[in-house]
């Protein structure tokens, strides 16, 4: 009777561990909706997406204390433990919007050796500087988001204070 019970136990754990969502689908899912690359012929492919959001999970730890340690390895693209496995929402949010930042400055930095460009016919002239400004404009949101996100993460991670005038519970204000 407990054979059976511990290998469905063990079954159950099997199945729930091969069907469940790792880092890798999770967080390259967010990336795409972020950086508007869900359509396809999609511009970035899995692997690259998961370069860079190892990349951007380690600028992430090293700028904000969490409770939990990732071991992350850009080399070997890996992240241990799985944020999305540990329900790790904070971390998850911000690995994304930073990967996203990373994305949209590399697609910036790309688009400005093409962007800038002007070409004269004469009489006609075709230029493509305003498309430039608009995009940079579409850069920066996501480097804002999170650096909002960086700072609200690392007020909620300091824990909460009261701030008041008393000194002690002894205080006699007379």
């Amino acid at each position: 009777m407990n054979g059976s019970i511990i290998s469905i136990f063990f079954q159950n754990i099997t199945t729930t561990s091969s069907t469940s969502l790792t880092w890798k689908d999770t967080l390259v899912t967010k990336l795409r909706v972020l950086i508007n690359d869900t359509e396809s012929p999609q511009i970035y492919t899995n692997a690259r997406l998961q370069q860079i959001i190892v990349y951007a999970a380690s600028c992430v730890q090293n700028e904000i204390d969490f409770n939990i340690t990732y071991t992350i390895n850009i080399d070997n693209i890996t992240i241990v433990p799985d944020p999305t496995l540990n329900g790790d929402s904070k971390f998850c949010t911000l690995v994304a919007l930073k990967a996203a930042c990373i994305t949209d400055q590399s697609t910036y930095r790309n688009a400005a050796l093409i962007g800038g460009m002007q070409v004269t016919i004469r009489p006609s002239t075709l230029g493509t500087t305003q498309y430039m400004a608009g995009f940079k404009n579409l850069v920066s949101f996501n480097c804002e988001a999170y650096e909002r996100q960086k700072k609200n993460c690392k007020i909620n991670i300091g824990g909460e204070s009261i701030l008041s005038p008393f000194i002690s519970n002894n205080y006699n204000p007379l």
